[in-house]
């Protein structure tokens, strides 16, 4: 996080303070923490309805919100499709592809939004399916910097840059010597190299990669957990998706859904969405092909 100008003691405050809300956050919504609301949820709503906390159910009926709007290519509950191909899960048998496409179908029906049962007057979830669980990794991220932005608001604090990471920067204001903030995204096989820039101001960007660096030098494998809810098969092809958003939740959530979604139906998902803009690239034989959706 960059806060130009800011001093020592006003720094020190306002770090404190985000870091607290980032934790609080991250045991909120982590799948993993045994003491967090979430894996408790996880747990035990098969069995009995759970009622779950304000906090929790606001943000559990927003990503609904955003799952009706992309048309279900954003989902918080498709862990178990996303666990299997996660994991080895095939048998030494003749006919391999039969039996994959056999599982796939499985997980997916037993997967996604339409599993859960939301009672709106108690606040209550049940599951619908002894597998379903749910996982905001592609929405915690965008919540935390909606978050760290409201706390710089309220210091009163006009430029910033917030970057988890690269796949997802905020930008408050402008930059102390120009009217933007510049951003490059680069070169999935070489990534000293930038292939496109961003020039932001009051606006999120979120890139999501389909992509790993392998083993071997300049060797990229497709990441196994970006899976498309339509087909239950995970983007095969190397391509990056980047969203330009005036909100951090927005950018992280379409820029998820966009790269899992067949090139038919993401138009039709970014028409949703007047304040953002989205482009793909694309490599083929190791070269981008830049694309605006």
């Amino acid at each position: 996080m960059l806060i130009p100008g800011i001093d020592n003691d006003k720094g020190k405050l306002v770090a404190n303070e985000i870091k607290e809300k980032v934790f609080h956050i991250e045991k909120l919504l982590s799948r993993f923490d045994p003491e967090g609301e979430t894996a408790n949820l996880n747990k035990t709503a098969y069995k009995d309805p759970v009622q779950v906390s304000d906090e929790l159910w606001e943000y559990i009926t927003q990503c609904a919100y955003y799952y009706e709007k992309t048309f279900g290519a954003f989902d918080i509950a498709l862990w178990p499709i996303i666990e299997f191909w996660k994991y080895p899960r095939i048998t030494d048998i003749e006919d391999e592809e039969v039996q994959l496409d056999d599982q796939v179908k499985e997980k997916l029906e037993m997967s996604g939004f339409q599993q859960l049962k939301l009672n709106q007057e108690n606040k209550t979830i049940r599951f619908l399916s002894p597998i379903v669980e749910l996982d905001f990794g592609g929405y915690g991220k965008g919540l935390a910097a909606e978050k760290i932005s409201a706390i710089l608001e309220k210091h009163q604090i006009n430029k910033a840059l917030i970057n988890f990471g690269e796949d997802l920067v905020l930008a408050i204001g402008h930059h102390p010597q120009g009217e933007f903030w510049e951003f490059g995204i680069p070169h999935a096989y070489n990534p000293e190299e930038k292939v496109y820039y961003f020039r932001l101001r009051d606006k999120t960007l979120s890139s999501s990669g389909s992509y790993y660096e392998h083993e071997e030098k300049g060797s990229l494998k497709p990441l196994k957990h970006l899976v498309s809810p339509y087909t239950g098969y995970p983007v095969k092809d190397i391509r990056t998706l980047c969203v330009q958003s005036r909100g951090p939740v927005e950018a992280e959530i379409l820029s998820t859904a966009l790269i899992v979604s067949p090139e038919t139906v993401k138009q039709d998902i970014l028409a949703n969405f007047p304040d953002s803009t989205a482009i793909e690239i694309v490599y083929h034989n190791k070269k981008p092909q830049i694309s605006p959706i």
